[in-house]
């Protein structure tokens, strides 16, 4: 038969063992979590940042074939319009349920960029007028406009998404 004492040394030691794995399960359990947060967050923002350098690509790729200037035309595969409307959906979509993993920052960001495409977008569409050879100048001159506002704003998008991934 065990003395008390070694049988008291005994269960504290099972006690503690047990408290240290409840413990450490605890934390990986924590740490997953937020690695899995960290990885849709990441996700998320190369999706956007991506989608913004894409309509950038179009707006220069247009703007240059307008204006009779080297292009790549090289749109993975798809019409360059087909290419540029997803981008702009990528977009919008994010400004609406990236609010549920990014910053408010970047989505504010995000939001301000998409307003400023739909704005110039709506500018040339009534600018338009109707003559074939001026329409495709001015849209040549609407691309180099959409570029240059991604231009304005990837920077800061950047900057926010890499403070919030802490990077």
């Amino acid at each position: 038969m065990l003395s008390s004492s070694v049988l008291i040394s005994l269960v504290g030691t099972v006690i503690t063992a047990m408290v240290a794995a409840v413990i450490g399960f605890w934390l990986a359990k924590i740490r997953f979590k937020h690695d899995q947060l960290w990885q849709e967050k990441n996700g998320s923002y190369k999706r956007v940042i991506s989608s913004v350098e894409a309509i950038r690509f179009w707006g220069e790729e247009v703007a240059s074939g307008t204006h009779f200037l080297p292009t790549v035309d090289w749109f993975d595969g798809k019409p360059a319009q087909q290419f540029y409307a997803e981008a702009l959906r990528e977009i919008s979509k994010q400004s609406v349920i990236g609010k549920v993993l990014l910053s408010q920052e970047f989505v504010d960001s995000l939001t301000e960029l998409m307003i400023e495409l739909f704005r110039e977008r709506h500018e040339f569409l009534e600018a338009r007028s109707g003559d074939p050879s001026y329409d495709d100048i001015a849209f040549g001159s609407h691309a180099a406009a959409v570029r240059d506002l991604v231009d304005a704003h990837i920077p800061k998008l950047i900057g926010l998404a890499r403070k919030d991934l802490g990077a």
